[in-house]
């Protein structure tokens, strides 16, 4: 099992660019986290929308966004109106969603490795993608590190799977 230190020292910078960027980007500024544990990968429920990225270096693993449909909807909706000024009004989750679902995680964890550095946990991150299918997303999973994300716009959560 990850220790609590260990669990803190991944999910801190994570957490503090979620709220960062969910501020800038889509104008999100009641970002509250809880519940934060570590589970068995067995025990890991996923919501219908994933986006995921592979890290390398020494704390193996995959950063995970698991969001409900409709947050991912919304969402998209929000970073849509914010970046072009018209809200798109999107009712299902479409390739622009995906693409900017995509495009959020990824300058996420581009901010979020310069603290990881700062913290010698030395992660690299792959490109991200993004799925619709649990066992793509849980495939090579030992454990989670999870903690709920809560919004004016619904609740999604942040993983962290170790490999």
């Amino acid at each position: 099992m990850i220790d609590e230190q260990l669990r803190s020292r991944l999910l801190s910078p994570l957490k503090h660019e979620i709220r960062e960027n969910f501020s800038t980007m889509a104008d999100i500024k009641d970002i509250e986290f809880k519940n934060e544990q570590t589970l068995e990968i067995s025990k890991v429920v996923l919501n219908e929308v994933n986006v995921f990225q592979e890290a390398l270096g020494e704390v193996s693993g995959r950063a995970c966004l698991s969001l409900p449909k409709k947050f991912a909807i919304d969402l998209g909706n929000k970073i849509f109106s914010k970046t072009f000024g018209e809200y798109p009004n999107f009712i299902d989750v479409t390739d622009d969603i995906k693409e900017t679902i995509k495009e959020l995680l990824n300058i996420i964890l581009g901010k979020a490795t310069e603290l990881l550095e700062k913290d010698s946990l030395g992660l690299i991150f792959e490109p991200p993608v993004i799925s619709l299918d649990s066992g793509q997303v849980l495939d090579g999973g030992l454990e989670a590190i999870t903690v709920q994300t809560l919004s004016s716009i619904g609740t999604f959560d942040l993983f962290y799977f170790i490999k």
